[in-house]
Order: C-alpha cells, then structure tokens, then sequence
C-alpha cells in the first residue's frame, strides 16, 4: 500500500468528514558548477502529502476551523492516524467563522505544458546550455564564478472529502549564480537567481547577459550623489515587486478585515499622469489547494480593480466568487523604448541590497548597490545611498518601458519610471 492509500485509510479510520488531501511527487535534477566547469549532479525524487483538516463546531456561533498537517512516506498508519487525531483535535481552537467550501472539479486531469516528455536530467543540461552561451558580454574581465541550476517536475493530486479528485503536473526551471568582476583594481561579485515556468532559454541568456555586464559597472562606480528631485526608474524582478502591491491590495485576506479598501470597479488612479495600469492574474497551476479552477482573470483595466482573488474562507465572506490566490501577474502596458524613457534626467537602479514594500501603508525603498544618474546629458554610474517613496503617491506618474522581463510570477515591461 502506498503513503496515499495509506493516508485515505487513515482520515476513514479517524472519521473525518472534511478534508483535502494534496500528494505532491517531486521528480528533480541538480546540477553545481565552479566557473564553467560542472562539479556536482544530484537527482532526487520525493514525496509529500499534506492534508488539511476541517472542523465544523459551535459556541457563540458557528465556525469551521482548519489545520494543516504533513506525512512523508515511511510514516506508520499508528503515526499517521495519530496525527491526523491531533490535527482534528486542533481545529477546534481555529474559530473561523463558518465558509463554504469550494465546489467539485469536474475536470480529472491536465498534464501541463508540452515539455512534459523531457527529463529533469534534459532540462538542466538545456537550462546549463543557456548560461553559458553567454561567452561574450562586450565586458571584459566578467565571468560566471559559480552556478546551480535545479529542474524539478511536480506531479500533484488534490483529493477532498466532497469528491474532487483531479492531476496535474507542471514544472519549475530556477537556480542561481554569481558573476564576478576581477582586475588589478577590483574584485566584484553580485549574486544573482532567475526562476522560470517553461524553459525560456532566451530569457535566461538575456538576463546572464545583462548580469555580466551589470557587474562590470559595478567596479566603476563611484560614491552616490544627491539622488531627489528627479524620477526614478525600476528595472526586471524590482518591477514585479513594486507591483506586487496591487496584488496584495486585491486579496481577500487584506480586503475583508478592512487593511485594504480596494473592491471591484474602484479606481486606483486618478488619471492626471502617466500610464494607466492594466494588469492580469496569471495561473501557474490549474487547480488551487482549495480545489478552485484557476484561470486568467482582468486585476486592473485602465486603473480600474476588476478582480478580486484569495484563500476560500475570505471570498466567501466577502460573497465573491472562489477565485484562487495568485502570484503571478502580465502587466499588458506596452509603453515606450527605453531610448525614450531615458531622455531627461533620471536615476536608474539596477541593483538593490535589498528592496522592499510594505503592502500596508503602500512604501517602498532600499539601499543601492548600482544605479546610474543622468542630468540629461551625461550618465554617471554610482553605488551607495538609499530611495524611498510611496507607491499611492508615484502611481500616477508611472510610465513602462517597451521592452519585456519575464520571470516565473511575472511577464510585462522591464522597466518602470516615476516621480517619488
């Protein structure tokens, strides 16, 4: 009997009405180089069951509590069944107030994208081949000192006690690696991760491109000038961060305890500048935990809200339509050349220490570990000193770039241009 039957047999034997059983197979490669050379490969498979537990109780009024618990293959049914009693046990101090459930998927199964009949072993070598195709970036002295890759492919059940029973499979193409910059006069290093849906070999050559010459500027760059008064621009995974607040704003989880006043058909932008922001929530699974149907849904039309989205328990309260929780987004503004969007003074960052925004009170910033500084004729690239700003504030000022940036939770412009 496998952990799956075993688990089945277990939630039957404790006399769980309510539940949903994720088995996830996890089918991987990895694969370590120094410099160009490859040092290490590694595959491994493996295995996780996660069962969420509901429980349906009463006190003032009435609540449906919830916990999740994990069994790994080799796991006694004693082990099992005992965790599962604890799990249900649990639940009852999780005072939910009472949600409905989501309803029975009628599809059975979707195999995923169309690489499905290449290896892990395949991708990495193809993932590898992409990386270090970049031999000349017009930057000498810059090298890949060091890169892991991991190709993994995931198969997924989701089984619930109200007679869902679908599969399907996708796969993850991420990894990591540090470029370094080494002359007489200096020694740089800047770490760098990608993380991809499909095996975008191009994106990824693109980005190792940009890496190599990224750091070269770096061993240029002299102490940072006054950077107010003039706009600033965003580029690649910074981009999807900065949005990532409307994605927040938009979760039922911040929507129904009043942390955020978004709902649908609210406008966001006043229009009085700028591009108007268009955005779409993009599935990268077909089926959440939940057992929701995911699919492309509209988050902002012309700086419209158009959709919400979250766990179950939250839409439900808000009587909204099960959605499914997103992290993925396509921002569809086309925008203009980046020849463009740099006429006029600005300051492009291209590397923070760390960037970070508060989806709360809509604030942003970070320390600058590369930018470059322009009063409109003469560029200078510069390292230190920090930006902050507030994004409620910028939003009408936004203006993206015509070139793209892909990356697993995001497609859309590779560059971002406001006034803080």
């Amino acid at each position: 009997m496998g952990i799956l039957e075993q688990v089945q047999e277990a939630v039957k034997a404790c006399n769980i009405g309510e539940y949903i059983i994720k088995d996830t197979f996890c089918k991987a490669m990895e694969l370590y180089y120094i410099g160009d050379k490859l040092d290490l490969t590694r595959g491994r498979n493996t295995e996780e069951i996660r069962v969420t537990v509901y429980r349906v109780f009463e006190s003032d009024k009435k609540y449906r509590g919830q916990t999740d618990i994990y069994i790994y293959p080799g796991m006694s049914d004693e082990e099992i069944r005992k965790a599962l009693d604890d799990a249900y046990s649990a639940a009852v101090h999780i005072k939910n107030p009472y949600f409905n459930l989501a309803g029975v998927i009628s599809h059975t199964s979707d195999k995923g994208s169309g690489f499905g009949c290449r290896s892990v072993a395949e991708d990495a070598k193809a993932i590898a081949q992409a990386i270090y195709s970049v031999k000349d970036s017009g930057e000498k002295g810059s090298r890949i000192n060091s890169c892991e890759i991991f190709t993994e492919r995931y198969t997924v059940r989701l089984i619930s006690s109200s007679g869902t029973d679908v599969e399907y499979t996708h796969r993850v193409y991420r990894g990591e690696f540090v470029t370094q910059f080494k002359d007489d006069n200096a020694d740089v290093e800047f770490y760098n991760s990608f993380e991809y849906d499909k095996p975008d070999t191009e994106a990824l050559a693109n980005k190792v491109r940009e890496a190599l010459r990224t750091v070269s500027d770096r061993a240029k760059a002299i102490p940072a000038p006054s950077l107010t008064g003039i706009p600033v621009i965003l580029c690649g995974d910074t981009v999807r961060e900065f949005l990532d607040f409307y994605v927040q704003r938009t979760n039922g989880a911040m929507v129904y305890p009043g942390y955020s006043t978004y709902k649908e058909w609210t406008s966001v932008q006043t229009g009085a500048a700028g591009d108007m922001l268009d955005i779409d929530l993009i599935p990268r699974v077909p089926y959440s935990d939940e057992t929701v149907i995911m699919k492309e849904r509209a988050l902002l039309k012309n700086g419209i809200v158009k959709s919400l989205h979250g766990q179950v328990r939250f839409l439900d309260y808000l009587g909204l339509e099960q959605t499914g929780e997103y992290t993925k987004i396509r921002c569809n503004n086309e925008g203009k050349p980046m020849a463009e969007l740099t006429k006029g003074p600005y300051i492009l960052i291209k590397k923070f220490s760390d960037f970070q925004m508060d989806s709360f009170d809509a604030s942003f910033g970070g320390e600058i570990r590369l930018g470059y500084i322009s009063d409109g004729e003469k560029e200078t690239i510069f390292t230190g000193g920090s930006i902050s700003g507030n994004i409620i504030k910028a939003q009408d000022t936004l203006e993206f770039s015509s070139e793209r940036y892909i990356a697993a939770d995001y497609e859309g412009p590779a560059a971002v241009k406001f006034m803080i």
